[in-house]
């Protein structure tokens, strides 16, 4: 999830750079100018590839706490964040990246009973 606020927050800020054309290397700036569009749409990519790089991380985490604590929530967890890895694209994602967060949650609070049962 870091990693996708750092991208939004890169992408905001070329975007303003963009947008107020502060005084640069000329031929850079004209290029920009030109393919404002383009270049936004790069780091849009980029952001993406690193959305779906932690939402992969997060999806084997997650699978591997079911499987070590079968605890089942951590199961939804990780569906959920594969989920809203690959639908962050259109930006719903970030609503389902959520709820995968309160299934983590669900299956963490679950954690408590589950360790008073060990012992």
């Amino acid at each position: 999830m870091v990693v996708a606020v750092v991208g939004i927050i890169t992408l905001i800020a070329l975007f303003l750079v963009l947008l107020f054309r502060p005084t640069c290397y000329e031929p850079l700036c004209t290029y920009w100018s030109w393919h404002i569009f383009e270049v936004l749409a790069g780091f849009f990519v980029l952001a993406y590839v690193f959305v779906l790089l932690t939402g992969r991380y997060y999806r084997d985490a997650y699978n591997e706490l079911a499987v070590a604590t079968g605890v089942k929530d951590f199961n939804e967890a990780a569906k959920w964040a594969r989920l809203g890895a690959l639908l962050f694209i259109i930006l719903i994602g970030g609503l389902l990246s959520f709820v995968g967060r309160v299934y983590a949650l669900m299956g963490y609070n679950a954690l408590k009973s589950w360790k008073q049962a060990q012992q």
